[in-house]
Order: C-alpha cells, then structure tokens, then sequence
C-alpha cells in the first residue's frame, strides 16, 4: 500500500491513506440511465456506489463485496431489526461505479 502526506495548514499534518470510498443506500427500487443504452433497474436491495482507487488490490475488494453483502439492515421474519442482509432477504444490489468518491 502507498502512503500519502498531506499538508494541512497549521501546526499538524495528515498521512491519509487513498482507498475506496462506498455509500450505500436501502432502496424500494433504483435504477441507473447510460449513455450506451445499458439501463439497468432493481426492485428491492441496496444501491451502492463505488470509488476504487488505483492502490486498492483484489483482497481490498473482495473484502469490501463480503461486507456489502453481509451487512444487516432489515428486519428479520420475526420483525426483529437490524438482523438481516440482502442475501437473507434475497434483495438486488444495484452497483454503480463513481470516481468522484476517491
């Protein structure tokens, strides 16, 4: 991994490591227009964008899917929060590349 200074005004500085940036958002439905015509659309599940930085690696990503994955944020059966995930529900993810994040 590379790692950057950074100057800030004033007494103090930074090492600030550039990784991948991620928002995720619960959604009903989402869909994502292009440009080349590949709309895509899901109904329920997470919309999730994503900023991936040239000094990330495979296992950074990998990790990065597991956690979106496995994150709990929907009630359960029962009606208890928070204990469910998007494989649990058998919810859609909706992933969108954005480098403005990084």
């Amino acid at each position: 991994k590379q790692w950057y200074q950074r100057r800030v005004r004033g007494p103090c500085s930074r090492f600030l490591k550039i990784t991948m940036k991620i928002t995720l958002q619960k959604v009903h439905r989402a869909r994502v227009y292009t440009d080349d015509g590949h709309d895509q659309s899901i109904k329920e599940g997470l919309m999730v964008k994503v900023g991936i930085n040239t000094n990330d690696t495979k296992e950074d990503i990998q990790k990065a899917v597991d956690k979106i994955l496995g994150i709990k944020i929907w009630p359960n059966e029962s009606g208890k929060k928070w204990t469910a995930g998007v494989k649990e529900k058998g919810y859609e993810v909706l992933l969108i590349s954005n480098f403005t994040l990084c």
